[in-house]
């Protein structure tokens, strides 16, 4: 039989140590737990599961937790309470995999069976017990009768005369040339010792090849042993990272090739190309590189691999494609102050963790590299690590090298830079305009300038565009005076601004037709730089003037009859949509010596403090001052009686916007009705503003979760913004962002936090979906969410869908397996196919003026 190794050998120890005062805050006093002079002097005695920071080196892992951190009480016992997650089989209410008890389930341990007087034993949602419901002085250490291993000793729980349960040795397993085993909860025996034990899964090759060894747990022996697997006729086994039977011609070369030799493909062997049979040739692996060693292709040897954690430990891409992904980003690697920042041509704004790795390239390869999951993060390639220097920079970076030599690569956090990730490397397929493309293939590019967009007509739903122009300084857009529509999507990174954080640009050219103030202004749906040059020679260190990160940003400047000037406009944060064009608007406006007749701008023209009819150049002559034209300022603007919103003038106004809310507010058991049901929303033809909503049947989810996009690794009470892979349409205005709380709703306007708690005067305060909104959470093996996007052929629609697989708070059997999808379009579907959750709202609102309207019923 296997043995446990010997730090999870004490997870059975100090799992039976656990008391009622590590989960319940105050559960225990100095009348309830006998302290010894030895506890809280910093070192761990058999009598004390910890002391102070010293736990016998467990953790929130070894107790069966999914993270956290252990505590320490006065009373030198093991607090678990800033534990988070539980033992994967935790609350099916059979007690197993080392677990206290479950739900109901006590085993039949009773409060005696501590010492104590009597009361009511219960189970923590944790699965230890909880004996804060238990009556008596004595609040013992261990069960009666329990058992535990001490190194090889089995020590057994009795109970002492007058005094708590204590542990008392009862035999020691190594005087019989045997180690002690914990089995279940409070059950360990003496067991014998493996001479020759390998480890299960193991796996190696006979001499002859013709058979594959597998470790595998022995039966009624108490060893563990090779068992073999005959691989059959025609094929042989071949020992790798993944010892396998195979075809014995599988990974075959040519007669050219016998005798010579590559690295294999995972880089983890020096092959060479052997002789099998007369007809049948294979690569066989000859040299396997040490832990830590990777075999490079240009060299023919193993090398070591690097850590990626600094430039200088670099690690080696032994060929394409190439992948690196963990759990969290900012965990597996440092902010080395590496200064990337500084470096010449490098992009600025990236202040987070790094990651360094290095390849070799021939002359012309085309590399992409991309993040398939993760934070936002800013690729960039290096000359050398002593200067840093950038060849190429951008959030999916595409790379051409200019001659054959080794090349390295850096992938940073913007800001913190947390969570799960995949950053892909990969010999990139330049497409021309109009070829199908698909956004998840990042290995399928459009060549630049050009952008993958949506496409009704292509076999993929998307087709290489065209990119407006403006990719560079020398190719700017010649424009006037008046109103323009950019769009970021498909350029470049060009030019890096000292100072300034930024990503893509787009380049302008405004020509002045007479001495005057000109101002130029954007409006976007993203934050913004905006910046104004003489001549290109300029850029990018002496601009005229410029402003940084600020909605719509504006700037002024006097220009003399004939100058020219090149306007940039550049996106501050990263461009995480594939499919997004990021259009924004451009104004260009020229000042005038009086405002009569650009009473409508939003200008001051003639730069007197009062802007269109606030300025009296306009005052009851120019027509467009008749109206009420402020409808928040509390004045009756065109004097006809009626104020603001209460004007027919202001009809309309996004200010004067009624609130609406379509919702229902679900009592106690009520959730359950939706099970197996789909409700959808559809805007109104004629008014955005208005849904009508279908309660149909049965439910079935629109997309398979984490097949076309990510899962996420979410906390209790978590928020999390993600952005939309289009513009979504949702009570009359437009949303590229979202904001994801654990607790099943979503907004487009960022929340000030979970919200666990359901209410209609919350869920109309912002733009909301209530999927099915509770107090939620992950918090067993099997939970999850995911999301999900792409193009749907069947309807012609981009949609956006996000599933939640979770439970109720404190209520674990209370399941929610339910899906929300958005489509461009602004339809809303929600799919139940399990729902369990006790009471909750179901619903979408949007704030405005007016009273919450009261709720209306889905359910029949």
């Amino acid at each position: 039989m296997f043995h446990l190794p010997f730090q999870f050998r004490h997870l059975a120890v100090f799992i039976l140590l656990v008391t009622s005062c590590l989960l319940t805050a105050g559960a225990c006093s100095s009348s309830h737990r006998k302290v010894d002079g030895t506890c809280g002097n910093g070192m761990l005695e058999l009598t004390e599961e910890c002391d102070q920071d010293r736990f016998w080196g467990q953790t929130c892992e070894g107790y069966g937790f999914q993270g956290g951190f252990l505590s320490c009480s006065a009373f030198c016992t093991v607090d678990i309470s800033t534990c988070h997650g539980y033992l994967p089989t935790c609350g099916n209410g059979q007690v197993e995999n080392l677990e206290q008890c479950d739900t109901t389930e006590l085993s039949g341990v009773k409060c005696e069976s501590w010492g104590f007087d009597g009361g009511t034993l219960s189970c923590t949602a944790a699965c230890t017990f909880d004996t804060s419901g238990c009556t008596g002085t004595c609040a013992s250490s261990c069960i009666l009768n329990a058992r535990r291993c001490v190194n090889d000793w089995i020590e057994v729980c009795v109970a002492q005369a007058g005094a708590c349960n204590a542990w008392s040795p009862e035999m020691d397993c190594a005087s019989l040339g045997q180690s002690c085993v914990p089995l279940t909860f409070g059950t360990v025996q003496c067991e014998a010792l493996c001479s020759d034990a390998c480890i299960v899964g193991d796996k190696m090759c006979s001499e002859d090849a013709g058979t594959l060894l597998v470790c595998e747990e022995a039966g009624s022996s108490d060893c563990n042993q090779w068992v073999p697997q005959a691989c059959g006729e025609g094929r042989i086994c071949v020992v790798g990272r993944e010892t396998a039977c195979q075809d014995q011609c599988a990974n075959p070369c040519t007669a050219p090739e016998e005798g010579h030799a590559r690295c294999s493909q995972d880089g983890g062997s020096l092959e060479e190309c052997r002789s099998i049979t007369d007809d049948c040739r294979r690569w066989v692996p000859d040299v396997f590189c040490a832990g830590g060693d990777v075999c490079l292709p240009w060299m023919l040897s193993c090398e070591p691999a690097g850590t990626l954690d600094t430039c200088l430990e670099a690690r080696w891409a032994p060929g394409l494609p190439y992948v690196i992904s963990g759990t969290d980003f900012a965990a597996d690697f440092t902010d080395d102050a590496t200064a990337l920042d500084d470096a010449a041509g490098c992009a600025l704004g990236t202040a987070g963790a790094e990651a360094f790795w290095k390849t070799r390239l021939s002359s012309g390869q085309t590399v992409v590299v991309s993040a398939a999951q993760g934070p936002g993060l800013r690729f960039r390639v290096h000359r050398d690590c002593d200067s840093l220097e950038c060849l190429a920079a951008g959030d999916r970076l595409l790379f051409t090298a200019p001659s054959t030599a080794d090349y390295l690569f850096s992938a940073e956090g913007w800001g913190s830079g947390f969570g799960a990730y995949e950053i892909r490397m990969e010999s990139a397929v330049l497409l021309g305009v109009a070829d199908p493309c698909l956004p998840s293939d990042p290995a399928r590019v459009c060549s630049t300038p050009a952008w993958c967009g949506t496409d009704p007509a292509s076999p993929t739903g998307y087709a290489c565009k065209p990119a407006p122009g403006g990719d560079l300084c020398g190719d700017a857009l010649q424009i006037g005076p008046g109103d323009h529509v950019g769009a970021l999507q498909g350029l470049g990174d060009q030019v890096e601004f000292p100072g300034i954080t930024g990503s893509v640009e787009q380049w302008w050219m405004f020509t002045a037709t007479g001495d005057a103030t000109a101002v130029f202004s954007v409006t976007a749906a993203f934050a913004t730089n905006l910046l104004v040059f003489a001549d290109c020679p300029d850029v990018p260190d002496a601009p005229l003037v410029a402003i940084s990160g600020v909605g719509d940003p504006e700037v002024r400047l006097p220009l003399a009859v004939g100058q020219t000037v090149r306007i940039v406009v550049e996106k501050i944060s990263p461009m995480t949509s594939a499919t997004l064009p990021y259009d924004y608007g451009l104004r260009i406006s020229v000042l005038a010596g009086q405002e009569t007749g650009l009473c409508t701008d939003g200008l001051d023209n003639d730069e007197d403090g009062a802007i269109d009819c606030a300025d009296a150049d306009c005052a009851g002559l120019d027509g467009a001052c008749l109206v009420e034209w402020l409808c928040s300022d509390g004045m009756d603007d065109d004097a006809d009686g009626a104020t603001d919103c209460a004007d027919a003038d202001c009809a309309g106004q996004e200010v004067c916007w009624t609130m609406r809310a379509l919702y229902t507010q679900l009592s106690a058991g009520a959730p359950v009705d939706f099970e197996g049901r789909r409700l959808r929303f559809v805007p109104r033809p004629g008014d955005p503003r208005e849904y009508d909503w279908f309660l149909e049947s049965p439910a079935e989810f629109f997309i398979t979760p984490g097949t076309a996009g990510f899962g996420m690794d979410v906390v209790d009470d978590g928020l999390y913004a993600l952005t939309l892979p289009m513009r979504f349409p949702f009570h009359g205005r437009l949303y590229e962002n979202v904001w994801v709380s654990s607790n099943g709703w979503l907004t487009f306007s960022q929340p000030g936090g979970a919200q666990p708690y359901e209410s209609p005067a919350l869920l109309a305060a912002m733009p909301t979906i209530a999927l099915m909104w509770d107090d939620l959470s992950r918090i067993q093996f099997g939970d999850e969410f995911n999301a999900d996007w792409g193009w749907d052929a069947i309807s012609g629609r981009i949609f956006w869908a996000f599933t939640f697989t979770c439970r109720e708070y404190m209520a674990p059997a209370n399941l929610l397996w339910a899906q929300l999808v958005l489509f461009d379009d602004g339809e809303i579907r929600m799919d139940y196919l399990t729902c369990g959750i006790n009471d909750a709202i179901v619903g979408i609102a949007d704030p405005g003026l007016g009273a919450i309207p009261g709720p209306v019923s889905f359910l029949p």
